[in-house]
């Protein structure tokens, strides 16, 4: 009986699909000198990247907290020293008329804290004015020896808030803005003609009321 003869497929070695040895192959050469896919890496052969720890970070410098002065102190207000609370201020409010109000300011501490106010050297007050829909009318700094400043063109019959607050040189802040007090300015007087004689007209008069605050 004459031998079995190979597939056409088994000619070539590489596409080789028989399902028995039809051939012998021969291991092709390893010019790389890489050992057998079936051969593990041990793990300490295998390099390892060693990665810089991180650095602890900086300790923070301690730098000066810009405020606004709309909340000059915000929650820290039970940690101010004792010169913040004996800068306590008011409003006082001077004539009133239908455009312009004269405000000023003074002291509230209490007369057993007068040697340590003046020890706290008072050099400058705030003033500051605002309508009804928190508009800042007026907002200056003045000497303190300028005991009152006449604010002008204010609207006729309207209601403003004004507060203040003092500058202490030796402590360096700003004491308390003191509550809001309310003023009010007077209304405009206008005059109508009642009657006109030989002599010329005779006016009539509506007279404003009284400033309130």
């Amino acid at each position: 009986m004459p031998a079995p003869t190979a597939p056409a497929s088994c000619e070539d070695e590489e596409t080789c699909v028989c399902c028995c040895c039809c051939h012998k192959r021969t291991p092709k050469a390893n010019p790389k000198g890489i050992e057998a896919a079936n051969t593990f890496i041990a793990a300490d052969d295998v390099p390892v990247k060693t990665q810089k720890p991180f650095e602890a970070a900086p300790t923070a410098t301690p730098s000066p907290v810009m405020l606004d002065d709309e909340d000059e102190l915000g929650s820290d207000e039970e940690d101010m020293p004792d010169a913040y609370y004996k800068l306590s201020a008011t409003v006082v409010v001077g004539p009133v008329g239908e455009v312009f109000a004269e405000l000023g300011y003074r002291s509230t501490a209490d007369a057993d804290d007068a040697n340590d106010v003046a020890a706290l050297r008072v050099t400058r007050w705030q003033l500051k004015v605002q309508d009804t829909e928190a508009v800042k009318l007026y907002d200056s700094q003045m000497d303190i020896k300028v005991h009152q400043t006449r604010m002008v063109k204010l609207r006729p019959d309207a209601l403003f808030t004004a507060k203040v607050r003092l500058w202490s040189d030796k402590a360096q802040l700003w004491g308390p803005w003191c509550s809001a007090v309310r003023i009010r300015t007077m209304r405009e007087v206008r005059c109508t003609p009642n009657d006109i004689g030989a002599d010329g007209p005779k006016k009539g008069e509506h007279s404003p009321p009284q400033c309130r605050w």
